[in-house]
């Protein structure tokens, strides 16, 4: 049974058109030799994306994406989720973000962006970003890997045509066998952060009053007066 612990590979310095990659995965976790795949409907498409006519074709467009690039690493697209070994899931996050602190393209830059509530209407202020999980058959429906997009695509402004290159961002370092040098600063986030799990601030402290205790016990006690 895999732990259920995400553990965080945040902020890669390994940049991508002057973006950075965010991957997560969980303890344990392995895609060594599995090539059947199984993309999932997409999620979010209808509340992100409500105020443009052509939802459906954004979904389309996004499961394709996923199994052309996909195809390219050498994996291969199953009609049966049943017969997948690796079912990918793709789900659009939406932001707002703080004005005057993105590129014209639309792209981030070291912007500030909050949780939207669905059914928002700000649609000039209303951001979207790509994430795509990838859940293994015995993980209990929860995803074992996740990219995600680096991008901050503009709602007003966004275009089908932006959404393969959203998908590369994702899965780049897909499956995380095929770069190890990924697979080693995980491990090393995962020991650094088990390390200061483990820290007790008041374990020094614990410590001299416990030899202040013991100093006081070995002393001669004062005999009670007759």
């Amino acid at each position: 049974m895999k732990k259920t612990t995400a553990l965080i590979f945040a902020a890669v310095a390994i940049a991508l058109s002057g973006c950075y990659v965010t991957q997560e995965m969980q303890e344990g976790a392995s895609f060594e030799g599995l090539k059947k795949i199984y993309v999932e409907q997409p999620f979010g498409t209808a509340e992100v994306f409500s105020q443009m006519s052509d939802v459906g074709d954004i979904d389309v467009a996004l499961k394709k994406a996923i199994v052309d690039y996909l195809k390219t690493k050498g994996f291969t697209a199953v009609e049966n989720k049943a017969d997948a070994q690796i079912v990918f899931r793709p789900l659009w996050n939406s932001s707002f973000q703080q004005p005057d602190t993105y590129e014209n393209d639309g792209r981030s830059v070291n912007s500030t962006s909050v949780g939207l509530p669905i059914g928002t209407n700000a649609v000039s202020d209303l951001y979207a970003t790509l994430e795509i999980q990838a859940i293994l058959p015995d993980s209990g429906d929860i995803w074992s890997w996740r990219g995600f997009s680096p991008t901050e695509l503009s709602i007003k402004n966004f275009t089908i045509g932006q959404i393969y290159d959203n998908v590369v961002w994702c899965l780049q370092y897909f499956p995380p066998e095929d770069h190890p040098a990924t697979i080693e600063i995980i491990k090393s986030e995962i020991a650094e952060k088990k390390a200061k799990s483990e820290e007790n601030p008041f374990k020094e402290v614990l410590i001299k009053e416990r030899e202040k205790q013991e100093q006081q016990s070995a002393l001669p006690q004062p005999t009670a007066a007759k």
